[in-house]
């Protein structure tokens, strides 16, 4: 019942804003270094993956609250995912193989944060809030060398064995330059921190999302 009307009220806020306030709406692109934070459970690596690269796109709606504080929300499609490399070798510890598996994640991502704005020409906009994940897609990507020749194995699928859901906590800053009268070009940057394991299988990969995100943009 608490959760309810804890929800109640929220989106009774969030609707005043929208009929209060005129939104500006903003599009941008994404980059993202990410990698695995691993729980005690796992038996193949240690605390985590290796950074991967990633990318995305997204929009923004930003709705004022007053002089300085802004609610914002957005819709991201952003790829996550973290990337390692181990060897492989005989029964007498020669060398066979090294094997480079890359975890891509595809996550449709609706972060909600509030904002609050400092300076004049270049607005700076501290920001802290929260994003409901969904899992979209999956893959592995496979790079083996053997005697230093590499080869590339099929891309391989198993949504099955994710969670669909993550939840992640926000916090970045928010820098901001006017273009025109009704234009603007941002550029924010922010940890993502999730919550829950992306893989159900304990005994392989029991890892959750870490990374760093980067959006560049144009307001109207």
């Amino acid at each position: 019942m608490k959760i309810r009307i804890s929800l109640f009220v929220v989106l009774s806020l969030l609707c005043s804003v929208l009929y209060a306030q005129k939104p500006s709406f903003g599009v941008h692109a994404i980059s993202n270094f990410s990698f695995l934070e691993l729980t005690e459970g796992n038996v193949v690596f240690d605390k985590r993956s290796d950074v991967k690269f990633g990318y995305g796109a997204g929009a923004r709606l930003s709705f004022p609250l007053g002089e300085k504080f802004n609610i914002v929300t957005e819709l991201n499609w952003i790829r996550k995912g973290g990337q390692y490399e181990f060897s492989f070798t005989d029964d007498n510890g020669i060398f066979l193989r090294t094997m480079k598996p890359k975890m891509n994640l595809d996550y449709l991502s609706v972060p909600l944060l509030m904002t609050i704005s400092f300076g004049n020409k270049i607005i700076i906009s501290p920001q802290i809030g929260s994003s409901v994940n969904f899992l979209i897609h999956q893959n592995y990507d496979y790079e083996v060398e053997v005697d230093g020749v590499v080869f590339y194995l099929p891309t391989y699928n198993d949504m099955d064995n994710f969670n669909r859901f993550d939840q992640t906590v926000l916090v970045g800053v928010d820098f901001s330059l006017a273009i025109s009268e009704k234009m603007s070009a941002y550029l924010t940057m922010r940890g993502d921190i999730g919550f829950m394991e992306v893989e159900k299988d304990e005994l392989i990969l029991v890892g959750k999302n870490r990374s760093l995100v980067f959006l560049a943009g144009v307001r109207f």
